[in-house]
């Protein structure tokens, strides 16, 4: 006896995504400069449709619903992204860091919710709950992944290799000792404070040596490879699809998103903290 979905919601499980990446597939052919996009992103959702069906004890069939799946909405969402941000950009008239920031932010947002998306259903395996949370925090992730990504994109390279950025937390040990032995002196007691304090700092220096050098190579290191990471399109896609799909597998616990958060931060949130609420702060209060 053969069982048939009366709702044909099963039949629909293949046949909607099948039409959308045949006009994906359309889409590429007539317009060859969207096709590694386009492509790209269909990979992408695939592998992680696919994998994440797999991971929750799909069978084959289950596991080929999730690449379907994956492969719709990773293509859609990446040809939308392709456009999105850019004439977001232009209709706000950014342009320079925060329009890198802005369009890259947009971007992830469309895109980490096609990847969180593509996790949570996981080829039928997800809940309805699992579907709508992991694609509302995988656009929430992906707009702080693609916002850094955005930011970096706009950094210069630094002038200094590794080796002598993991020189200089040695170099500053040494200007302190230099410092506290120059100014020792326990002539009065405002002497006898600041000799103190000179040498409390040199302790603290030559304490955390190892963990100052290890941060200052690698800061260095990202900030030389950070700029390359985020140029163009393709590798800010891939970049932001890993990191919500390793988030919605629950890899490494939280600390994926405490990372993005504190990336996110440091190289969004203090800017705008600087051009815009600190300005406007001191004209309130002025």
């Amino acid at each position: 006896m053969v069982y048939v979905d009366p709702s044909g919601g099963g039949f629909l499980k293949w046949v909607i995504p099948a039409i959308v990446i045949t006009a994906l597939i359309l889409v590429a052919v007539f317009f060859p400069p969207l096709a590694i996009v386009i492509g790209t992103g269909m990979l992408a959702g695939g592998l992680i449709g696919g994998l994440s069906a797999g991971l929750a004890g799909g069978d084959a069939a289950s596991v080929m619903k999730g690449v379907l799946a994956g492969a719709a909405v990773g293509g859609l969402a990446a040809l939308t992204a392709h456009f999105a941000g850019p004439t977001l950009i232009q209709g706000l008239g950014l342009n320079g860091f925060w329009g890198s920031v802005v369009s890259s932010a947009v971007r992830g947002v469309i895109t980490g919710a096609a990847a969180g998306f593509a996790s949570g259903y996981a080829g039928g395996r997800g809940s309805f709950d699992d579907v709508v949370k992991r694609t509302l925090m995988g656009a929430l992730l992906g707009g702080m992944v693609g916002g850094v990504l955005g930011a970096w994109a706009t950094h210069a390279a630094p002038n200094a290799t590794p080796w002598e950025a993991a020189q200089q937390p040695t170099k500053d040990l040494g200007t302190a000792w230099n410092k506290a032995v120059d100014t020792s002196s326990l002539g009065s007691l405002q002497e006898a404070r600041e000799t103190t304090s000179n040498w409390i700092d040199v302790a603290n220096r030559a304490i955390n040596l190892p963990q100052e050098t290890l941060y200052a190579v690698s800061q260095n290191l990202l900030d030389h490879i950070a700029p390359e990471l985020a140029q163009g399109e393709l590798a800010p896609l891939v970049f932001v699809d890993a990191v919500v799909a390793l988030h919605s597998q629950n890899v490494g616990g939280g600390w994926i998103f405490d990372v993005t958060l504190g990336l996110f931060g440091k190289d969004v949130g203090r800017p705008l903290a600087a051009e815009g609420v600190n300005p406007l702060l001191r004209k309130v209060f002025a």
